[in-house]
């Protein structure tokens, strides 16, 4: 694996690394491509440049790409990214570069269910503290599941401090990163993610249902006593009707 920092890489390496990067995204089928950034996959190789020009060298944010090639051909990539986060009804700035990194993990598709994803992914994580970051955040497309796995077996469910319930966005304590320390700024993730909103209708949702099931108690109840009834009241009537035609017999 190699690590590319956007602020030391020179200008021949960031013109081979951006070829490279567009042969890989142009190998990528339809599929993975559409789970992997949330749109589809341009039909001309010039529909990429701009996404391979963001992720792999852009100056505008300061990012780090950890690069996994076989036989000089790259099969898989890792980002890390610092840029600021902002609330969702994009009035103030809550979350700075200072803590946050954002990952994210692209693989090849012959390579993808081989553990490189991972691999990239643990590596990526490691650099982000020695960067000094105490948090990660990620970004999902709502039917890419199997990165939303990947992420939560390498930095641990555990550490989701934000967005537990958001399948899209989610915050996670870097390992030896003490929560007490980060209170205020995890309250912001909270806030980003849209968990106080999340709770409180959880909280309406399980009165309801607490409502439904006593009502269903409730019914249930009353049937049971009307069936344990009945067959006492038909077996007494039938005693009566039957009596006067034994005796007859």
């Amino acid at each position: 694996m190699l690590i590319v920092d956007s602020d030391e890489i020179t200008q021949v390496e960031a013109e081979q690394w951006h070829a490279a990067g567009l042969e890989f995204l142009s190998n990528l089928s339809e599929e993975s491509f559409q789970l992997r950034f949330g749109s589809p996959k341009p039909h001309e190789v010039e529909g990429l440049v701009p996404l391979v020009d963001y992720f792999a060298f852009s100056k505008k944010n300061h990012h780090q790409m950890i690069l996994l090639t076989l036989d000089d051909e790259l099969i898989g990539a890792a980002s890390i990214f610092d840029y600021r986060l902002r609330e969702r009804n994009g009035a103030t700035e809550v979350i700075d570069v200072e803590h946050v990194v954002e990952l994210s993990v692209t693989v090849s598709d012959d390579y993808q269910g081989q553990g490189l994803g991972p691999q990239l992914l643990q590596a990526a994580a490691e650099a982000a503290v020695d960067a000094g970051k105490t948090h990660v955040y990620t970004s999902f497309n709502p039917e890419n599941d199997r990165s939303r796995h990947l992420v939560q077996s390498v930095l641990g469910s555990a550490n989701i401090v934000a967005g537990k319930y958001n399948i899209t966005d989610k915050f996670w304590r870097l390992p030896n990163v003490s929560s007490k320390e980060y209170s205020e700024i995890e309250l912001s993730m909270k806030l980003f993610c849209g968990d106080a909103e999340q709770t409180e209708e959880s909280a309406e949702e399980s009165t309801t249902r607490i409502a439904e099931v006593a009502q269903d108690i409730g019914r249930t109840a009353r049937r049971l006593t009307r069936i344990s009834l009945h067959p006492l009241r038909q077996l007494h009537i039938a005693n009566k009707t039957d009596t006067p035609e034994d005796t007859t017999e």
